[in-house]
């Protein structure tokens, strides 16, 4: 299929022995290719900005006290020791090498928004306690882009993430964000 134009797309299933499954709607939004920044930064990592307090939304994690700033290359909990409730703010630039649909996948149990330029790319706020894969696709020109990464832990352990162009091996993050 190819569409065109934003449009809404349900789907159903139509099983061996007739009868369908619920309908499922999907909101498609034709982008175009996000342009880079006029910028060449040349420090790896990314800034990123620690917070504690009763954090319960990835949105919220400014909203609390901030205690440290710093420079890191992945994005994890960067300290040894923390609270049980705490939140990070990741700020920098990817590098895009080449121009393409790219998908952009955080692994993880902790509450998490992924913000390219200013769009919304991984959304898997608010509280949860399983490990869940989430996507978001965005068309990227080739260049640095704007990255942003709103964490907050409730329950979870683990964040993991990964990039790349459609139908190519994702990869880390760590290697291609700049500050």
């Amino acid at each position: 299929m190819k569409f065109n134009q934003d449009d809404n797309l349900k789907i159903r299933t139509l099983l061996p022995n007739g009868k369908m499954s619920y309908s499922v709607s999907v909101k498609l939004d034709k982008q175009g290719y996000q342009i880079a920044e006029n910028v060449s930064p040349t420090k790896q990592g990314l800034a990123y900005r620690y917070y504690e307090g009763d954090i319960n939304m990835a949105e919220k994690v400014e909203n609390y006290e901030m205690k440290s700033t710093g420079i890191t290359s992945e994005i994890k909990p960067v300290l040894e020791e923390h609270p049980s409730k705490f939140g990070y703010l990741f700020d920098g630039y990817i590098k895009i090498e080449k121009k393409a649909v790219h998908s952009f996948v955080v692994n993880t149990n902790y509450g998490v928004l992924l913000y390219i330029g200013d769009q919304l790319v991984v959304e898997n706020d608010g509280i949860h306690g399983r490990m869940a894969k989430i996507e978001g696709k965005i068309a990227l020109e080739s260049g640095y882009h704007k990255i942003r990464l709103k964490m907050y832990k409730g329950l979870g352990r683990t964040i993991e993430t990964s990039f790349g162009p459609e139908h190519e091996i994702r990869r880390d993050l760590s290697g291609y964000v700049f500050h």
